[in-house]
């Protein structure tokens, strides 16, 4: 019987199908799904063209907002999602609106959309599935387009707000003036006046929320009745109407509440409307009629998309760069004020594309603002590291001059980055051959070549290589470089498949003869150092993660591989290399959601790693003494899988109590470990001992040493010793014994904390 993984494995179910029944089944399911998403589009095309669109458009943006933080990637909530209100948006764009107009209990509408909406959108994709996909000879090309596609209708937020704000203003302070000169406006007042009406429009949901805690609170009707018109003096002139409309539905007394609940929606869009004079007083002093000229490019009027291909919407919907909608009376509604935090970047390079000296000056601000990013990112993550940044070398080979971005050298360890601030582009997101091929070359191939030719050139004449750089001349010993990790760090990534480097060879995008290199952005890479923050714990995690990347099946993103680390230390033995596919897709919900809470004034905690209480302690030893070797030292330890770490914590007590009882003047006991996947077997021993001289002591250590270098089959053992007579905080003793060809000889290196 095949064990069952621990781990969460995809299942397609189709395992036990013949190939003509899977043909047979894509088949039923494209058909079915283009019917259905046929008749959903017109039946809600027919919806927001009977009844008034900002009606449901405010509802269902407060519907989003309320819960926003709540729900997760996992969950099922129908049109819960922020797509399903840019897609009703869309809609609601191309026809008038019929102002004032609703086709019943307005909340009985809203349940029809949220239906009709949930339903349309989760076969869009599906409309496009067919047998034929069985014979393609592009069938893996084809199933990283549809993985882009899938992402670009409903995945969102590749930046916290804090990092949104802080890369915007990075880069738009370095082209302020080029701004100013185009818009009469400077970038960042741009951006602070949004900012502003975001926090506006916060200030009237969170009053609106307080007006419905109160009604909500009254359990008897007439107090509810009083509280309802107290809190929302504008129904006054309705209230004959609001009341009859309570008998008429057979209200009960004890449901009053909940009635004047759903009557409170009338007044919401209030909450996601501005004045010109509202956002004008927002605006910096003298530069209101520059802000409003912008507001109106960023607006879109009720018809304006009535000659727009409805099925493009779901891949290229104008809403992401145009988020206003322009009201009959001057005014400006938000209905999806959390777009703003997804498309920045789209919003203010739209406005940007008219002008080709604010484009160049944008894009090079871009490159600029990415490299500072990423030195100041490397030197708080690393402060025990040196960070060389342009380095410009010539080569032995071709003579030619070639330059790299950054070396962070820590230890003997050498970290090589390369920064690609070039954008994805839209065709790209949408699964366009070419030009995915082509932005797969630009953010991850290219990179890839420039750190691997630099890598070559430390590698092949091993000793002193001497580097031009802005800081003056630059020496790099690599003879002092055990270990080399590469990474390529992008303002934005293709999508989740930039975490797959496999998929895209197999596909055709990368070529095979490239040594695979992690891609992340610089805001996942700032994530996950701030989550780990231990330097070695920031090693480990970039080091696995390159091998992480080519021996495992998942589908993840870079937050979804973060988070599995933060429970496993991708420490999951041989299912890492037998083809277990791991579904981690939403792993990373806990973290966004702290995140969130952040964005709100919290002081927020990310969880450590999974680690026993010994294995904290050990890490943080190594960590506060460090010594030439530490992070290989970490890094061996951090390879050690929970189970096992407690298996060792279990064993303490025992173990101490055995060398103690021991009559002899030099004793010791150990737990040994023959670590990991046979892939990648390492041998550790942690030793408890007695001994009244360094000899005796070295001598103990190195048979154990010898023992689990043998029950591993490995040339080395890093050995852990505690003195019992001493107790250590962390331990006593650590480093690396080697067994040479000739019999085992210590290459041991300690240190004490």
């Amino acid at each position: 019987m095949t064990k069952k993984s621990k781990y969460v494995e995809v299942n397609f179910g189709t395992h036990d199908l013949t190939r003509e029944e899977r043909l047979s089944a894509l088949e039923a399911i494209g058909a079915k799904s283009r019917s259905m998403h046929a008749e959903t589009r017109q039946k809600l095309v027919d919806l927001l063209e009977a009844n008034d669109a900002i009606a449901i458009l405010s509802r269902m943006g407060l519907r989003f907002l309320v819960a926003n933080g709540v729900w997760n990637a996992k969950q099922h909530v129908p049109a819960g999602h922020q797509h399903h209100l840019e897609m009703l948006h869309a809609f609601a764009l191309r026809t008038p609106r019929r102002t004032g107009v609703v086709d019943g209990r307005a909340a009985l509408v809203v349940e029809k959309v949220i239906e009709l909406l949930d339903r349309n959108t989760a076969t869009f994709s599906l409309s496009r599935v067919s047998g034929s996909a069985l014979d393609d000879p592009k069938r893996s090309l084809g199933h990283v387009q549809e993985a882009l596609r899938s992402e670009t209708q409903f995945v969102r937020g590749d930046y916290h707000s804090h990092q949104l704000d802080q890369y915007l203003r990075s880069i738009f302070r370095r082209i302020d003036h080029e701004f100013l000169r185009v818009h009469g406006i400077a970038a960042t007042a741009v951006l602070s006046t949004l900012q502003a009406t975001f926090g506006l429009l916060e200030t009237r949901l969170n009053a609106h929320l307080t007006k419905l805690r109160r009604i909500m609170r009254v359990r008897k009707p007439e107090k509810a009745i009083k509280e309802f018109f107290s809190n929302f003096p504008e129904a006054e002139g309705r209230r004959a109407a609001i009341l009859q409309a309570a008998a008429d539905n057979y209200v009960v007394p004890e449901l009053m509440r909940f009635f004047l609940y759903e009557e409170s929606d009338n007044y919401v869009s209030e909450v996601f409307t501005f004045s010109e004079a509202e956002i004008a007083a927002l605006a910096p002093q003298g530069h209101a009629p520059a802000m409003l000229n912008l507001m109106r490019e960023w607006s879109i009027e009720f018809g304006a998309l009535e000659e727009a291909t409805i099925d493009h919407l779901y891949m290229a919907n104008p809403v992401w760069a145009r988020p206003f909608i322009l009201l009959e009376d001057g005014r400006y509604f938000w209905p999806n004020p959390a777009s703003f935090h997804s498309f920045a970047f789209e919003m203010f390079e739209r406005i940007m594309s008219s002008d080709a000296r604010l484009l160049v000056a944008y894009e090079d601000a871009r490159a600029v603002a990415l490299e500072e990013e990423v030195r100041t990112l490397a030197a708080r993550a690393f402060p025990a590291s040196e960070v060389l940044r342009n380095l410009k070398w010539v080569s032995r080979d071709d003579g030619q001059e070639y330059e790299n971005d950054f070396v962070i050298l820590i230890d003997r360890v050498a970290i090589l980055i390369e920064a690609k601030s070039g954008k994805v582009a839209p065709e790209a997101k949408r699964g366009a051959d070419l030009r995915l091929l082509r932005e797969v070359e630009k953010l991850m191939v290219e990179p890839a070549q420039q750190s691997q030719r630099l890598l070559r050139h430390l590698t092949d004449v091993r000793g002193r290589h001497t580097f031009d750089t802005p800081d003056g001349e630059r020496v790099i010993n690599s003879t002092r470089i055990d270990t080399f990790i590469r990474l390529n760090v992008t303002f934005s990534v293709i999508g989740a498949v930039s975490s797959r480097w496999p998929e895209l060879v197999e596909a055709g995008l990368i070529a095979s003869s490239f040594e695979p290199v992690p891609t992340m952005s610089i805001a996942d890479l700032d994530t996950v150092c701030e989550v780990l923050h231990e330097q070695s714990t920031i090693v480990h995690y970039l080091r696995r993660r390159a091998s992480f990347e080519v021996n495992a099946l998942y589908k993840a993103d870079e937050i979804d591989l973060l988070a599995f680390y933060l429970d496993t230390g991708f420490n999951i033995g041989e299912e890492e290399f037998n083809g277990l596919y791991l579904n981690l897709y939403g792993g990373s919900d806990e973290l966004n959601s702290l995140y969130k809470r952040r964005a709100q004034g919290e002081k927020i905690t990310p969880r450590a790693p999974a680690r026993s209480a010994l294995f904290k302690r050990l890490i943080a030893g190594i960590e506060a003494s460090k010594g030439e070797g530490w992070l290989e030292r970490a890094y061996r330890l951090l390879n050690v899988a929970m189970g096992d770490q407690l298996t060792i914590e279990g064993s303490i007590k025992s173990s101490i109590s055995t060398v103690k009882r021991s009559p002899a003047p030099s004793e010791s006991w150990s737990g040994q470990l023959s670590n990991g996947p046979p892939q990648r077997k390492e041998a550790i021993a942690f030793v408890w001992y007695r001994c009244p001289t360094r000899e005796s002591r070295s001598e103990r250590l190195l048979l154990h040493a010898v023992q689990a270098m043998e029950m591993a089959g490995t040339n080395d053992c890093l050995v852990v010793g505690f003195d019992v007579e001493h107790p250590p905080q962390a331990f006593s003793v650590m480093g690396l014994i080697g067994k040479p060809s000739n019999g085992p000889v210590a290459i041991y290196r300690s240190r004490q904390p």
